[in-house]
């Protein structure tokens, strides 16, 4: 159950907005390290493990998909869909980084005694398996999960991702909060970190979580008007439907907030687009008819009209 809802979180099928494949793979194999393989360094990979943030071989990507979705996530260059967000991780990250991670305590001698393309697969598996299953070859943490979960919190709301993965190979909970509920995702969220979100849900983190108020990720984000968070958070399935101990849902809250671009991205997810009416411009005045709680239904003067979105067609 938990590899399944782990690997719903990748996009298979969705519109690729990470650009075309062919410059998608240009340009994360521009990143330090990613012309070869990073555990085998065959050349030009064509696979990667999108919460690990490196690209890796057709053999190895095979070693990696046997260890499961909860160590690697195997996608295609070429085959899958990525959307932005997704390769955003995968730049900011990259080979070289990562087996700064994994290979810290590995000596510069064995590296280049190392396996490579022509090592054969029985021990290429025992080597990979070693360095994310066992992580053999990766410093010890620095205090117990407890310390560990403690410095992801902290870190989540800075701009590291590496060390924001550093933590989490080493043990931290994806899924850590502190004592009123607030969690590692709404953290980075709240301080508009949509790399980090992005990480996080990779490593198995809940979209749907709540706080002590009731509300979710995405409640935080459409309070705080971002919308690459919001974006992100949609496309990785939280529910618009959530209403937090006030009754209210994260359009409700989007509605409310100044600025209005994360109410837009809700409003689009649902496949409507927003036109100003008559009187005003501001898209966060109010909440659609449907979301206000009022008993008639019918929306004050300035209420943004929520249209049927053009590439969606006229709605019920």
């Amino acid at each position: 159950v938990t590899s399944r809802m782990l690997d719903a979180q990748v996009p298979r099928n969705m519109e690729v907005q990470g650009g075309k494949s062919e410059d998608r793979v240009a340009t994360l194999r521009a990143i330090q390290g990613n012309d070869k393989c990073a555990d085998c360094e065959t050349g030009d990979p064509e696979w990667a493990s999108v919460n690990l943030g490196i690209l890796i071989c057709l053999e190895c990507s095979g070693i990696h998909r046997a260890m499961g979705v909860h160590v690697s996530r195997v996608r295609s260059l070429l085959l899958d869909s990525w959307d932005t967000s997704l390769c955003e991780v995968m730049k900011t990250l990259g080979n070289e980084k990562v087996n700064q991670v994994y290979l810290d305590t590995w000596p510069e001698a064995a590296r280049e005694s190392g396996i490579n393309p022509e090592t054969p697969r029985d021990e290429k598996e025992r080597f990979v398996r070693a360095k994310y299953e066992e992580r053999a070859f990766m410093s010890r943490p620095k205090g117990d999960r407890e310390s560990l979960n403690a410095r992801l919190l902290e870190g989540v709301g800075g701009e590291s991702v590496l060390e924001v993965l550093r933590l989490l190979s080493q043990g931290a909970d994806a899924n850590v909060a502190e004592t009123d509920g607030t969690n590692a995702m709404m953290i980075a969220v709240r301080h508009n970190r949509p790399t980090i979100v992005e990480l996080l849900i990779q490593s198995g983190a809940d979209v749907s979580a709540c706080d002590h108020l009731g509300r979710t990720p995405l409640h935080h984000a459409a309070q705080c008007d971002f919308d690459d968070v919001a974006r992100t958070l949609v496309a990785r399935g939280s529910s618009m439907d959530t209403r937090d101990c006030y009754g209210k849902t994260p359009l409700d809250v989007a509605a409310g907030s100044r600025g209005g671009a994360a109410f837009e991205v809700l409003v689009k997810s649902m496949g409507l687009e927003v036109g100003a009416s008559e009187g005003t411009d501001n898209l966060s005045d109010h909440a659609s008819p449907d979301h206000t709680g009022s008993p008639t239904g019918s929306s004050p003067p300035g209420t943004p009209l929520i249209l049927p979105h053009p590439t969606q067609g006229a709605m019920g």
